[in-house]
């Protein structure tokens, strides 16, 4: 028996002008930041950003994790902050700015959706993604993994709620940096 709240990957759609401006612009900014925190990455200054604590933590966590498919070291950063600083307040700055960053996948899903539509695939990545979305956010935030980005893709391209993604996301990238910083913080004391 199909589902009915997945819709045929057949069915023509059509899309104003506005949307088809929306999605657009959603893509060129993912593939701006990406390109941008790739190019010029090496440029900013982890070290003085470092010296502003916490919120160092979270700008350096937001860029780190704003490249799409090019994720760049950041739980290696709350193993070091871990070490100096408060292991949970390092987990919990650090995950909510990963989650902030991953906000480009999510973006990039938004503005991508057509190239997910046109699939024979897409009924059915829809269908797991609404049934077992927020596990697999989670899960997949939890490890890591250079796989997250194509899961902020599908959230973004499927409409999940943005609230529903970033709340799993956040837990999932938090619990990460949990483990990090604390391994950070025992290896620097024993």
């Amino acid at each position: 028996m199909a589902d009915s709240s997945v819709a045929s990957p057949t069915a023509p759609q059509t899309f104003s002008w506005r949307t088809q401006l929306f999605r657009g612009a959603m893509v060129m900014l993912a593939a701006g930041l990406t390109a941008a925190l790739y190019f010029w990455g090496n440029r900013i200054p982890t070290a003085a950003l470092m010296r502003y604590g916490y919120v160092g933590i979270f700008i350096i966590s937001v860029l780190a994790y704003a490249t799409v498919i090019v994720p760049l070291p950041a739980p290696a950063l709350a193993f070091v902050a871990g070490g100096v600083l408060l292991p949970w307040l390092v987990a919990i700055v650090a995950g909510l700015g990963a989650s902030v960053g991953q906000m480009t996948g999510y973006l990039a899903g938004l503005g991508g959706r057509v190239v997910v539509e046109n699939r024979g695939i897409y009924a059915r990545l829809q269908y797991w993604m609404r049934r077992y979305g927020p596990v697999v956010i989670f899960v997949v935030a939890f490890i890591p993994s250079p796989f997250f980005d194509f899961v902020g893709i599908l959230a973004g391209a499927f409409r999940m709620p943005v609230r529903v993604f970033f709340f799993w996301c956040a837990l999932g990238q938090i619990l990460k940096m949990l483990v990090f910083a604390y391994a950070g913080n025992i290896w620097r004391w024993h």
